[in-house]
């Protein structure tokens, strides 16, 4: 017996509306189906019309039909000195972008995480919660040229030892 779902949403203040069609694929992923209120708004086409194959925390890949761009998803998790590590790989065809996303909790009040974006900048974010709900939260943007500068005085710091 297959099970398909179907949700759906309508915005009032923005007058958009939006369906996604789920049925499940071979073992646990799921194939994706999303339309717009521009898929059948002017007659039936294929403006606002999304396919994704995904299974949960391992993979997504997306294809919009009207652009014909992909976009691939690796997920994974792994585990360092007994922490869980989140790694996660995003690869945009048509813009030809590529980031890699980390994170990692120490506990569950001291959390790190790390963006790459090939061609781009790094960004880090150590966020630390309070008991209470408070939090304070640290970010640091890595620029090209200083990564650059770093990785070239690493080099000559290790010809000299």
């Amino acid at each position: 017996m297959m099970k398909a779902s179907l949700k759906g949403k309508y915005e009032v203040e923005k007058g958009s509306a939006a369906a996604t069609l789920t049925i499940p694929a071979a073992g646990d992923a799921k194939l994706r189906a999303t339309f717009t209120d521009a898929t059948f708004s002017k007659g039936p086409s294929l403006d606002g019309l999304s396919l994704s194959l995904d299974k949960s925390g391992s993979f997504i890949i997306d294809y919009n039909v009207p652009k014909n761009d992909f976009r691939f998803q690796f997920m994974n998790t792994i585990r360092v000195f007994e922490k869980p590590v989140n790694l996660t790989y995003i690869h945009f065809r048509g813009a030809n972008r590529t980031t890699l996303d980390g994170s990692v909790v120490f506990d569950p009040a001291n959390k790190v995480s790390a963006s790459y974006a090939f061609g781009g900048g790094a960004k880090v974010k150590y966020v630390y919660s309070h008991g209470g709900g408070g939090g304070r939260s640290s970010r640091a943007m890595i620029p090209r040229k200083i990564r650059g500068f770093l990785q070239s005085r690493t080099r000559f710091m290790r010809r000299m030892l």
